[in-house]
């Protein structure tokens, strides 16, 4: 028998990150990495040896097809890895099949599915004095997103889908004349639900990241505007203890509401306008996406991956005492104009500028359109880590070294 974690799910921009938990349960664990998810690729393939093509449905039948193919390839599964929001719940179920560590698969479909969640939360009878819920509804049409207008004014409404993430389809209205563009632009998220929340506006947003015993909190920047986008990252956030308590306490609420059962969680959170209440973004049971774990490695003597297989495997968790090595940040890029793109910086002249600066990558190639208008994450042209002793001096090279390759950045209109 092959010894193996499973990947249930992944967002096909962080293949990475994939390829970084195999060689990490190859190095760690003398283990193989099994990939499960709907549509499987060639650059899957190429990537990870066994992969299994899955619905991601959370049902009995999905979860036998797996095992069906674990038997058939003698693979012994030591933990389950749910790394996509459509990944937990049958991420969960597989893990209670096999006795392995892994959330409550009664709750996790509130991971998933955002209008579950809000309606749980509404109905949550241990929610912190602090701990402000946000009013919600999933919608059908225009006359309902409408409606919903007229009950919550004189708050303002977002829409959104109810299942999706990287910033996709979220879209916050103003004027109750723009309802109908704004619904007819969700058209896309149909099929998987769309709904409607109240705008929670002056408040600052940061998130609770879990795992194998260890949580940390990042401070969050999004566009403005009627697209939302997230656009910087920076761990830790610098917060008065007060403050970190009450966020830390409604992630974990979060997470107490979708069943999480010890397993890693990444929950967004608002700060309300005065400081002394909180309000849940969305919950999710799975590791952050923008590096937000590969900056905890560098603000921390902590390694998030590595702490996660392990505690998928035994259910223990990471060393009790963590050091604060500093502190680290991701800067998204935007471009500076509407057209094709023609020139990127060299990253190494940057390096010996700005001696913070981690990493550069850029996500769009010259030849690639690009544009101003920041609908949602996919539309940024890459980003910037940096690290340093303090915040403000990481604050500052992040805003320096984003100002400068943008600067330098060749558009064809």
């Amino acid at each position: 028998m092959t010894s193996a974690f499973i990947v249930m799910g992944y967002n096909n921009t962080r293949l990475a990150d994939v390829k970084k938990i195999e060689s990490y349960a190859r190095e760690f664990h003398g283990a193989e990495l099994v990939l499960c998810k709907n549509g499987i690729s060639d650059v899957d393939r190429e990537a990870v040896h066994h992969c299994v093509e899955s619905d991601l449905l959370a049902t009995e039948e999905s979860v036998d097809a797996i095992l069906d193919y674990l038997r058939t390839h003698a693979i012994d599964l030591i933990g389950v890895l749910p790394f996509s929001d459509r990944g937990v719940p049958i991420g969960a179920l597989l893990a209670k099949r096999l006795g392995l560590p892994g959330a409550d698969p009664a709750g996790t479909d509130g991971a998933f599915d955002k209008h579950v969640y809000r309606t749980r939360e509404a109905q949550y009878p241990d929610l912190p004095a602090f701990h402000r819920t946000i009013r919600a509804r999933e919608i059908g049409s225009a006359e309902q997103a409408r409606a919903f207008w007229d009950e919550v004014a004189p708050q303002r409404v977002f829409l959104k889908p109810k299942g999706e993430g990287n910033s996709r389809g979220c879209t916050r209205v103003d004027e109750a004349a723009d309802l109908d563009r704004a619904f007819a632009a969700l058209s896309p998220y149909l099929a998987g639900g769309v709904m409607a929340e109240e705008c929670v506006d002056g408040a600052r947003e940061y998130s609770v990241d879990h795992v194998a015993g260890f949580s940390w909190l990042t401070e969050k920047a999004t566009t403005t505007g009627a697209y939302r986008a997230e656009v910087q990252q920076i761990v830790p956030a610098p917060l008065d203890a007060q403050a970190a308590d009450r966020i830390r306490q409604s992630g974990f609420t979060a997470a107490e509401i979708c069943g999480y059962g010890g397993s890693a969680f990444h929950n967004e959170i608002f700060l309300l306008s005065g400081g002394l209440q909180t309000a849940v973004v969305e919950p999710n049971l799975r590791p952050a996406g923008m590096r937000i774990w590969d900056l905890a490695a560098l603000a921390f003597d902590f390694d998030p991956w590595a702490a996660w297989l392990n505690s998928a495997r035994t259910g223990k968790p990471a060393q009790e005492f963590v050091d604060q090595r500093g502190f680290a940040g991701i800067r998204m890029l935007r471009s500076g104009a509407d057209g094709v793109l023609t020139e990127l910086p060299g990253a190494s002249a940057l390096q010996d500028e700005f001696p913070a600066l981690r990493e550069v990558v850029f996500t769009k190639k010259v030849g690639d359109r690009v544009k101003t208008l920041i609908e949602d994450n996919a539309d940024f042209i890459g980003f910037v880590i940096c690290a340093s002793s303090s915040y403000e001096e990481t604050q500052a090279a992040l805003l320096a070294c984003a100002e400068k390759i943008e600067n330098s950045t060749g558009v064809d209109a």
